[in-house]
């Protein structure tokens, strides 16, 4: 039996199992998922999900009207959810006032951070608070 291979020797009740062992495994992963998650596409609803670990809701102060023909932000009016954002994006510490994409002019919520909502541009990082 020289020249012969070693495994047409065994029973083909034995060979079976051993084939599963060379060649193709098994694929135990489930189906794809290659859509990667775009926070700022969510809902606010579907932002505040636990289940949803790397997207935080973007909160902001609407302003108000200083009485003298200015805005103010009232800090003690709640902020509001406006967005949401990845956990990774980088946030600056400045105060940013923002306004509407589609209205740059119209300067209308304070954000503590640098980071704005989708629709909303940069309009400054000052504004002074509401006189109590």
């Amino acid at each position: 039996m020289r020249g012969t291979p070693w495994f047409t020797l065994l029973p083909a009740a034995l060979l079976i199992p051993l084939i599963g062992c060379f060649g193709a495994s098994e694929d135990t992963s489930g189906p794809e998922d290659t859509d990667p998650l775009v926070c700022a596409e969510l809902s606010l609803e579907d932002c505040a999900t636990e289940g949803v670990a790397q997207c935080s809701l973007l909160s902001g102060r609407a302003l108000q009207d200083d009485g003298a023909g200015g805005q103010c932000v009232d800090f003690s009016v709640d902020s509001e959810p406006m967005g949401c954002i990845d956990d990774d994006q980088g946030c600056g510490d400045a105060e940013t006032v923002a306004a509407p994409a589609d209205d740059p002019e119209n300067c209308t919520h304070w954000f503590p951070s640098t980071c704005l909502p989708d629709g909303y541009v940069y309009c400054g990082s000052s504004i002074d608070e509401c006189a109590p």
